[in-house]
């Protein structure tokens, strides 16, 4: 639910400033930040604070870390989480540097776009995100949906250097149906790319061994030619001349054009806070292009363009469903030789612990 603002300011860092309204939401989850001063404030895990002008989410604070605040900095003493439902509310387009005071705290406010996102703004309003299941990988690969048999899983992959700047990201989408769902996501900026192949490896395995789709410039080449030799990933998109998808200023500005229609018609789903906040800060700029406002990150959203890209081309449709059938003889005419071969009636003892061969292993 939200409220409209025609009347009120809020104090900010900079001054008094307009605002768009108040966003009212209910979370089944929230923490409670107790400062060293007695003070303090109940939020949603993903609420964002002030630490040394860098922005950090509340799920992401431990105790002793300082957060900016209208008096200097106010120390964190003890951190509750609390399973049960609370009414929680945030402003929506603070004017002056999307920040205002809460409890005396720099929070970081809901900004849901300008006209020139290329997510229509009434759209982004109405998106709302979904808690995630788990996360693994020290929080850096968060799940909405954990693999299930027989559906249909793709991979987008964008790369980063791994020093510090961009994200490697990861999209992991379930394409059995539409409307289209994100399920599972990575994010890290300090990943080295043989390493990042390896985790695309990992992620691609236990989701059905899901397609893979890697925009194939310089460091993505390297990353592709990781995971098809030294790791012999085997599915990998192709496009009968190279592994991957090459992305120019033409074919970004195409799949941007998509992924408007696939969010805006409801036929891609987006589960992921992260996700949603890049949309909202992913704005045309002069020269007709999108990107992310100064300052901000758009590697989630690059491997989406992807997507759209992909599965809006049904050239690269048709190849990636000649390349899963020719896979599914391959490996069933192989597995049909390795059970005549290798595993006559009787072959699992008595003994074994029944469990241990019906076990589906995720990671």
């Amino acid at each position: 639910m939200k409220y409209k603002n025609t009347e009120y300011e809020v104090l900010s860092p900079t001054g008094w400033s307009n605002f768009d309204g108040l966003s009212e939401v209910t979370r089944p989850e929230y923490l409670k930040i107790l400062f060293t001063d007695n003070s303090y404030i109940e939020c949603s895990l993903d609420h964002i604070f002030i630490n040394d002008n860098k922005e950090i989410h509340a799920r992401d604070l431990k105790s002793d870390t300082l957060i900016d605040s209208y008096i200097g900095k106010k120390q964190i003493f003890h951190i509750d989480y609390i399973k049960e439902d609370i009414q929680l509310y945030d402003l929506i387009n603070v004017e002056k540097e999307k920040l205002y005071y809460t409890n005396d705290l720099i929070s970081h406010n809901c900004f849901i776009g300008s006209s020139n996102t290329l997510i229509n703004t009434g759209k982004l309003r109405n998106m709302v995100y979904t808690e995630h299941i788990e996360s693994r990988m020290d929080g850096k690969f968060v799940i909405w949906e954990n693999p299930k048999p027989n559906n249909q899983y793709v991979l987008f992959c964008d790369v980063a250097e791994g020093v510090g700047g961009d994200y490697s990201t990861i999209q992991v989408l379930n394409v059995t149906e539409m409307p289209y769902k994100q399920v599972a996501i990575y994010k890290d900026n300090l990943i080295k790319t043989n390493v990042f192949a390896s985790v695309i490896n990992t992620i691609g395995n236990a989701y059905n061994t899901a397609l893979v789709v890697v925009e194939n410039n310089s460091i993505g080449d390297t990353v592709l030619t990781c995971l098809n030799f030294d790791m012999e990933y085997d599915n990998l998109f192709y496009d009968n001349k190279k592994f991957g998808i090459r992305m120019t200023k033409g074919t970004k500005r195409i799949g941007c054009g998509h992924l408007k229609t696939f969010i805006e018609t409801d036929k891609l789903i987006i589960n992921d806070l992260n996700t949603i906040e890049e949309l909202t800060q992913f704005e045309k700029k002069p020269n007709g292009t999108f990107s992310a406002e100064k300052g901000k990150y758009d590697d989630l959203v690059s491997p989406l363009i992807l997507f759209s890209l992909f599965m809006a081309n049904d050239n690269f449709v048709e190849i990636w469903l000649d390349q899963e059938n020719t896979l599914r003889k391959l490996y069933s005419k192989a597995y049909a030789e390795i059970e005549e071969d290798l595993l006559p009636i009787g072959f699992f003892p008595e003994s074994m612990d029944k469990e241990e061969t019906e076990s589906n292993t995720f990671f």
